[in-house]
């Protein structure tokens, strides 16, 4: 884990902060209490930091509640850790306590669609909201980890290989489209707001991550530039 300062400077050391269980860190999140939360794609953990880089975590990180080959992680207004299991064939989400112990069950919560998650988002209702890049889809899941979307997700609206997903302060729901390149954007029900080609953007073919800045921009890291015709 790296960490800098508001002005660009780095603060970690050149070796980033690491332990026995950071491996192929994936997403990362901070509560707020002002901790750093990682998961670890590479032996199916969950690291935690404080502000200063010192792990609270055990060495071998926080285990259970159905991780496996986590993604992006999310905190939600009540301290609580949900996480994307990306590579699990069924799809699941992973819920953890502000302390790391297994909330979920050990295969994690699964339905509404959930198929080979990577991305997680809270909204203002406390309602989780998860990218399904292998179904094109979008679930959501109560505070509880109960489905509210479909068996087959939430669909529509352009999207394509999904990555990463974001919610605003109106509740409505966006997706970086690793696919083609686009952004897709749904309503607070789950609804598609944006056209069926989706937001296209002259700027890249793949989008991986985004966020939503305060004055509710979207912004969006290009992969691979396009190629000039």
């Amino acid at each position: 884990m790296s960490e800098f300062n508001s002005n660009g400077s780095p603060l970690s050391p050149s070796t980033g902060y690491v332990n026995a269980s950071t491996s192929f860190c994936e997403g990362v999140a901070i509560d707020k209490s002002g901790n750093a939360w990682v998961t670890n794609n590479g032996n199916n953990t969950v690291a935690k930091l404080s502000s200063s880089g010192s792990f609270i975590s055990p060495s071998t990180g926080y285990t259970g509640g159905g991780l496996k080959s986590p993604h992006e992680i999310a905190i939600d207004a009540l301290g609580k850790v949900w996480v994307a299991n990306g590579k699990s064939s069924a799809g699941s989400v992973t819920e953890l306590n502000s302390n790391g112990l297994p909330v979920s069950p050990s295969t994690g919560f699964t339905g509404g669609g959930l198929s080979g998650t990577h991305g997680i988002a809270i909204d203002r209702s406390g309602h989780v909201w998860a990218a399904n890049r292998t179904t094109s889809s979008v679930s959501e899941l109560s505070s509880t980890g109960a489905p509210l979307s479909p068996s087959t997700g939430f669909t529509g609206g352009g999207l394509n290989g999904p990555n990463d997903i974001a919610t605003d302060s109106l509740g409505r729901v966006f997706t970086a489209n690793q696919g083609n390149g686009t952004l897709s954007e749904l309503s607070s029900t789950g609804a598609p707001l944006s056209p069926s080609t989706a937001f296209q953007s002259p700027g890249g073919t793949m989008f991986h991550r985004l966020a939503i800045d305060a004055s509710g921009n979207v912004w969006e890291p290009t992969m691979i530039p396009a190629i000039p015709q």
